[in-house]
């Protein structure tokens, strides 16, 4: 029984993983923002998701964050229900899986 202790002991240590080495000088895990405009086909306000039409490089969906900005070109905060199709709008964020934007910032012009 003192034999499995020690064993146990120590893969748990955690002395037998190396730790993780630092990024290369210069090298950067940010992800660079994202800016598209476009016209909203279809909106998903239970969702959070706003769907343009055509795709703009790339960007099929605005998938909008939980504290994401919604707001009028003159600042003035629009919730995502007020959001129609055929409406311009212009998101920044960061791209996430294929064809979505991980929207912080939409501005429905």
């Amino acid at each position: 029984m003192a034999a499995a202790f020690v064993v146990l002991a120590a893969c748990s240590s955690g002395d037998a993983v190396p730790p993780p080495r630092p990024a290369p000088p210069g090298s950067s895990t940010t992800v660079a923002d994202v800016t598209v405009r476009g016209v909203v086909a279809t909106v998903s306000a239970s969702a959070r998701v706003v769907a343009l039409a055509p795709v703009v490089d790339g960007v099929a969906n605005l998938a909008l964050t939980i504290d994401a900005e919604i707001v009028r070109p003159d600042g003035v905060r629009v919730a995502v229900g007020d959001i129609a199709p055929g409406a311009r709008v212009e998101a920044t964020g960061q791209r996430s899986t294929p064809g979505t934007l991980l929207t912080r910032r939409l501005v429905v012009l």
